[in-house]
């Protein structure tokens, strides 16, 4: 429901000579920028053309660019199959070829919603960086996993470390958010006061230097609900307002609608009837282009309004819409719920042949050493004897 942002550091392999690494670099911006379909027919156009010329960590770096673009497109079952090659491919098990497949596979179980797995390889990552930068990212990662897990110990471990690294001058972007972040991790936990705190912090940068930035109103959205909690409506409507301008600025409210809804229930609380009804009616004519989560706090709106009208007929009616949608939202629950346990159960096959193979191998091994060892026994035995037999 809220939005924890942090900035996200996506590196390719310092590789400086001129190879495929560019033009899959120059693909994944298309990605970078929104346009995923654009960046997944140009590299499996690649594909098709052929990886002959690609050293091994150049098609590691494919498939695991390949696969995170797949991620993007919600392709999760052909993403695994992308990654999971792109492990297979790092015969040489190369150290930074295997950070990157860790990567992949992080953000395809954040994808999916498993976090704890995402956690895994987001830590196998941390405890290989050494710079403070790289391990600031880490950390961002890390801890904001944990908060979609509910661990709020373990998310403020990871938030409160980030701050204790950019702390310092020429870092304050990145202090900002990790006070944005640390004010989630309150927020969570109902600590009003000190949530509002960290915000106003990160706002006191980003209202300066960052106005017109989806990060200030990101920290605009949480200050506005850290007031809204506080029931202190006329501060939340202050920031609210400047949200839900962007929002239309840039339709995002046709994916998450809640701060409009926030927003009308605040100005209902105090008796602001118009202004209410003036939201519902720009929004009216978005309804069919919303996805079900928007949906359902539209005609939460419409029924909130109707309620404080007293227009019971209208505000029945809108109930019956609503238990439809939260079906609706139920099924699409599940039905993620499905492909994501198709996609671990996937996982989890490949892991295991992984291990049966790794486990064959160190028994053939130990088998070719025992029988060397018996070799070299039976040589020493030999050599003993005609040594004596010479010496006798």
């Amino acid at each position: 429901m809220f939005k924890l942002f942090f900035f996200t550091l996506f590196i390719f392999f310092a590789f400086q000579t001129f190879s495929q690494l560019s033009l899959i670099d120059e693909y994944w911006q298309l990605s970078a920028q929104g346009k995923h379909a654009e960046a997944e027919k140009q590299l499996l156009k690649l594909e098709k053309k052929g990886l002959q010329n690609f050293n091994e960590k150049e098609k590691v770096v494919f498939y695991v660019t390949l696969g995170k673009v797949k991620v993007e497109r919600k392709k999760f079952l052909e993403a695994l199959t992308c990654l999971l090659k792109a492990k297979k491919l790092n015969i040489s098990n190369s150290i930074e070829s295997d950070k990157f497949c860790n990567t992949g596979f992080y953000g395809l179980f954040n994808g999916i919603g498993y976090n704890s797995k995402a956690i895994e390889y987001m830590k196998l990552n941390y405890a290989q960086k050494s710079d403070p930068l790289s391990k600031f990212f880490e950390a961002s990662n890390i801890g904001s996993l944990f908060y979609e897990l509910n661990e709020i110990d373990s998310t403020l471990n990871y938030f409160t470390f980030q701050q204790s690294i950019c702390d310092v001058p020429g870092f304050e972007i990145y202090c900002a958010s990790s006070k944005n972040n640390i004010g989630l991790a309150h927020l969570k936990l109902k600590n009003y006061n000190t949530a509002l705190s960290f915000f106003k912090e990160a706002h006191d940068f980003t209202s300066v230097k960052e106005t017109n930035s989806e990060f200030n109103f990101s920290v605009k959205e949480n200050i506005g609900r850290c007031y809204f909690d506080l029931k202190k409506y006329t501060s939340a409507i202050s920031y609210l307002i400047d949200v839900n301008a962007y929002n239309f600025k840039t339709k995002s409210f046709l994916k998450n609608a809640v701060y409009q809804n926030m927003l009308v229930s605040c100005l209902i609380k105090l008796n602001k009837i118009k202004e209410a009804k003036e939201i519902e009616n720009s929004l009216l004519g978005y309804f069919s282009l919303m996805n079900t989560s928007s949906k359902y706090y539209f005609l939460c709106i419409q029924n909130e309004i109707a309620t404080v009208e007293g227009n019971s007929k209208k505000s029945i009616l809108l109930f019956d819409k609503i238990k439809i949608i939260l079906t609706q939202k139920e099924k699409e629950k599940k039905d993620e719920l499905n492909n994501s346990n198709k996609l671990i159960a996937t996982y989890l096959i490949s892991e295991a042949n992984t291990k049966i193979e790794y486990e064959k191998k160190q028994k053939q091994n130990s088998q070719k050493a025992l029988e060397l060892n018996r070799k070299e026994s039976n040589l020493i035995l030999v050599t003993f004897i005609s040594i004596f037999i010479i010496l006798v």
